[in-house]
């Protein structure tokens, strides 16, 4: 199996993790919103994101741990401060 399509195939198994949650009853868009979201947060916490950020590694170095593409990193790193308000 090709190395990316391992990162699709995690995350769309994490998305359908999200879509069981009890956010089903939201319109559509929120609620993929939110699969994305969680699967992102649940595959790369970002606690964990910044903590290697702060240790100097690279968006590829990061990817690679947590077994995702460089956009999941690099989105949560832009959507920080909504995670942590949201936690």
């Amino acid at each position: 199996m090709e190395f990316k399509s391992i990162f699709a195939h995690l995350f769309a198994m994490a998305r359908a993790v999200g879509d069981a949650a009890p956010v089903k009853d939201l319109h559509n868009t929120v609620r993929q919103a939110a699969g994305r979201a969680f699967a992102a947060e649940f595959l790369a916490p970002i606690d964990e994101i910044r903590s290697m950020r702060d240790d100097k590694h690279d968006l590829v170095t990061i990817a690679n741990e947590f077994s995702v593409s460089t956009a999941v990193i690099e989105r949560q790193l832009e959507t920080e401060h909504r995670i942590h308000a949201a936690c």
